[in-house]
């Protein structure tokens, strides 16, 4: 990218303003809840990530950065199986609670993702493993497909 053309490239600029309100929202949450440094530290890291990133992609040609037809169509696969593998992992985990509901199995008050609801740590267990395993699920299967080929 030149540097005439920085004021005419909308979606670097609005990358940097999102990359710079995720650093601002991270500071924010440091100065007002000191006890929450984990996810203020996470805001900022994602806003350096972020205006590192835009800064990468706008030095690089308008050619490069499309994807071609092969990537979309792995990126297509792999949000796939993503997807039926959280919806795999959501019924196994409601399966589960039932079981618990019922009294049928009883494993112990040391399991975070099936303790009671009695607070948010549980249900904050369970959207982070949810999330977590589609994530790795969609990584794996791109690995797996740009490594095969197809």
């Amino acid at each position: 990218m030149d540097k005439d053309n920085v004021g005419e490239n909308k979606v670097f600029l609005v990358h940097i303003a999102c990359g710079a309100v995720f650093i601002l929202l991270g500071l924010v949450q440091v100065m007002r809840y000191e006890a929450i440094g984990f996810f203020a530290s996470g805001y900022v890291l994602i806003g350096i990530m972020y205006i590192l990133l835009a800064v990468k992609t706008s030095k690089l040609p308008k050619t490069e950065t499309m994807p071609d037809e092969r990537f979309i169509g792995i990126r297509d696969k792999a949000g796939f199986y993503a997807f039926f593998s959280i919806i795999a992992v959501v019924m196994i985990l409601s399966f589960v609670d039932l079981l618990l509901l019922y009294d049928i199995i009883d494993i112990g008050s040391s399991a975070l993702l099936f303790s009671g609801s009695e607070n948010i740590f549980p249900l904050m267990a369970r959207y982070m493993f949810i999330s977590f395993v589609g994530v790795m699920v969609f990584i794996g299967v791109m690995a797996y497909y740009l490594k095969k080929g197809n």
